[in-house]
């Protein structure tokens, strides 16, 4: 049992692990159909716009989905109706880093880093520390608050130093027992899919 926990704890090996994940989970998302998916989004932002942590947030910071990845279009769509301040990660390329930018309306958006929609050069960086609530994609979820990413680390460095409240948000093919882990992978407050809030232990 010492030598496994050994080996789970070398970088290596943690990497293995989570490359091996991810293409698990790429399996399982394909088996997704476009319909499912667009149902599924549709689901779970009805049931994020439901929680006190939505209702009572002033300024949120959602995402544009890439491909095959969870929608909260109808989230911004909805964020910016109800009046919140709502950001957008948009990649500095001279930092290397992400920083939150608020947008008015879906006009604001560009196409970015990795052809990922993000707030242009015209959007006003947000205050983190105003930051009431952030949905947060990723390849797989667990129910230890535990997610897995594309690879890169910029969104577990960008988490790491914000304060609010952490939503994890997946299709349901995305929830695995244990998602392989580094000390600095960002853990999540709440994990949402289409069927709810998962009970985290």
């Amino acid at each position: 049992m010492g030598d496994q926990i050994n080996i789970y704890n070398s970088n290596s090996h943690i990497c293995l692990l989570k490359d091996k994940m991810r293409k698990q989970i790429s399996t399982a998302k394909n088996s997704i159909s476009k319909k499912e998916m667009h149902e599924q989004s549709s689901q779970l932002c009805d049931l994020v716009q439901r929680t006190e942590d939505w209702i009572n947030s002033k300024t949120v910071l959602l995402y544009r989905n890439l491909n095959k990845e969870i929608s909260v279009n109808s989230l911004i769509e909805q964020g910016l109706k109800s009046n919140k301040i709502v950001a957008l990660p948009r990649y500095e390329s001279k930092d290397r880093k992400y920083s939150a930018c608020v947008i008015k309306c879906l006009k604001d958006l560009v196409v970015g880093k990795y052809n990922i929609m993000e707030p242009s050069q015209n959007c006003n960086k947000v205050n983190i520390n105003q930051l009431d609530l952030v949905i947060v994609p990723g390849v797989a979820f667990d129910r230890f608050g535990g997610r897995l990413g594309r690879g890169n680390g910029y969104y577990d460095r960008f988490l790491k130093n914000l304060k609010a409240i952490f939503y994890g948000v997946c299709f349901k093919q995305q929830v695995v027992d244990k998602t392989p882990q580094d000390l600095h992978d960002a853990k999540m407050d709440i994990i949402m899919t289409p069927d709810g809030k998962l009970d985290l232990n």
